[in-house]
């Protein structure tokens, strides 16, 4: 829990937990289960090339796999930040194809 003098955990979901708490880490949670079900509604959609669907695909597994080893709340609060917006234009191609 401790490195260099800063006390953080060894993923995103953890370090909000340790960080702020329970109910920061359930919506954080609940956020990236949302977020989750928007990348599968778009791959499975047909109204999108197979270029776009691999590169959200892609984009989105980097930054899991980013997450899962590294603490983003208080260690680097910069790969946070792009996944948001990343989110935010998943969330704006479904609702403009509607």
């Amino acid at each position: 829990m401790y490195l260099n003098g800063m006390q953080m955990a060894h993923n995103t979901w953890l370090d909000i937990l340790n960080a702020a708490g329970l109910i920061p880490f359930f919506a954080f949670t609940g956020y990236t289960a949302y977020s989750l079900y928007k990348v599968i509604c778009l791959l499975v959609r047909s109204g999108f090339s197979t270029e776009t669907k691999i590169m959200i695909a892609g984009i989105y597994g980097g930054f899991f796999l980013y997450f899962t080893v590294e603490p983003a709340l208080e260690a680097s609060i910069h790969w946070l930040t792009p996944w948001l917006f990343i989110n935010a234009i998943v969330h704006a191609l479904l609702s403009q194809q509607k």
